[in-house]
């Protein structure tokens, strides 16, 4: 009896050291910054071989990602391919997503650059991201959210192995974050597609050069195919002398009228400077500065 209970345990010592020994029991890998990204994606690439994203091999590999394009409701998708050579590529994808370079014009980035991924786990097709920080810029659209996180989900399901995506913040579950998102191509367009030009904002004021003003100045104009902020700022070489806001909705025609109080300084000349920002992600608009003139009763 004794002697095969010590058969039995030395043959689990064997099969145990044996898994360890050819790998049939793996360790999760260990990213840049120390965290465990747990990879069992393997990367699609363009020949018949198809490389695990965990492989030591020093190759170049071609990603496929996806950034946000436009503003607004016009806002879509644009599918770029980025090389790299890191080892993790799921992890990777999604971090050319946050710190990379989008090269199609007009693309842009709409993660929060301050948030970073704790660790990426994939069980059976299916993946949760976990990030550090809330995951996309603030003040964004609900259309240019939504199309954040789905440039996420596309990105990683370029992977094989990647089906589906969730999401969670430092391990907390969110709402409609933690639902599984699936490809979905709908909104991404290419370069063959043509799309029409988008309309460039254009800012009228109704003000001359050199006009002469006095208390309160009333700046008025008008902005078309804008939605955000519009800025108004009276200054002197010695500093501003009255700030004056308008917000531009949506569907407006654009006017805007704002009256700047002031105490007339002991200077002559002056100026205006009116700036605007985007409501998508306060990404400054066009501008426009006008010398004006001080009348000194």
């Amino acid at each position: 009896m004794f002697k095969k209970y010590y058969r039995f345990r030395v043959a689990v010592v064997i099969f145990l050291t044996a898994a360890l020994m050819f790998g049939l029991v793996a360790a999760p890998a260990a990213s840049a910054d120390n965290t465990y990204v747990y990879d069992t994606a393997w990367h699609r690439d363009n020949s018949d071989t198809k490389v695990a994203s965990n492989t030591s091999e020093n190759t170049e590999r071609i990603l496929t990602v996806y950034y946000v394009k436009g503003w607004g409701d016009d806002a879509y998708l644009v599918r770029e391919q980025h090389p790299t050579t890191h080892k993790i590529l799921s992890w990777f994808s999604v971090y050319e997503l946050i710190k990379g370079e989008p090269y199609t014009p007009g693309a842009r980035k709409v993660l929060n650059p301050w948030t970073n991924v704790r660790s990426i786990y994939t069980v059976q097709g299916r993946t949760t991201v976990d990030f550090d920080a809330r995951i996309l810029k603030p003040g964004l659209s609900k259309h240019v959210r939504e199309l954040g996180l789905q440039s996420i989900v596309n990105t990683l399901t370029e992977l094989d192995g990647i089906e589906k995506v969730r999401f969670t913040v430092n391990g907390r579950q969110y709402g409609d974050l933690y639902k599984y998102r699936e490809r979905d191509l709908s909104m991404v367009r290419d370069g063959s597609e043509k799309p029409q030009p988008e309309p460039q904002p254009e800012l009228k004021v109704y003000l001359n050069d050199n006009q002469w003003v006095w208390s309160p100045l009333n700046v008025s104009g008008r902005i078309s195919d804008f939605n955000g902020l519009v800025v108004a700022k009276l200054k002197t070489k010695q500093g501003a002398l009255a700030v004056g806001y308008a917000w531009i909705g949506k569907n407006s025609n654009g006017r805007f009228s704002i009256d700047l109080p002031y105490e007339t300084p002991d200077v002559w000349w002056g100026k205006v400077e009116i700036t605007t920002f985007y409501a998508d992600d306060w990404t400054q608009g066009p501008g426009q500065t006008i010398p004006v003139r001080f009348v000194h009763w």
